[in-house]
């Protein structure tokens, strides 16, 4: 939640469902985008608050592919696409 109180972001990155809330309220109360780490994630679950995180996160990142490299490029493109159109980037 520390990610509440800064007052310029670009990008979050989450790793649970914990800090997926954090950047679920940020998506939708600042529209800051955010990635995450889909280790435990399954969106086709029966939690509407975990499909909610997966479908609006700009990125589901499989842990095989975080390295330095990987995670630049998916940050870099995370923010030029929301910064075209904040409001639908995560529509598709």
């Amino acid at each position: 939640m520390a990610y509440c109180l800064m007052p310029e972001i670009d990008l979050v990155h989450v790793h649970d469902e914990k800090s997926g809330q954090a950047g679920l309220l940020l998506t939708l109360t600042r529209s800051i985008p955010f990635v995450m780490a889909r280790s435990d994630m399954e969106p086709e679950g029966r939690s509407p608050l975990k499909r909610s995180i997966a479908h609006r996160a700009q990125c589901l990142i499989d842990p095989a592919d975080i390295t330095p490299d990987r995670l630049l490029q998916v940050y870099r493109e995370t923010v030029a696409a929301w910064s075209k159109l904040p409001q639908d980037a995560n529509c598709g």
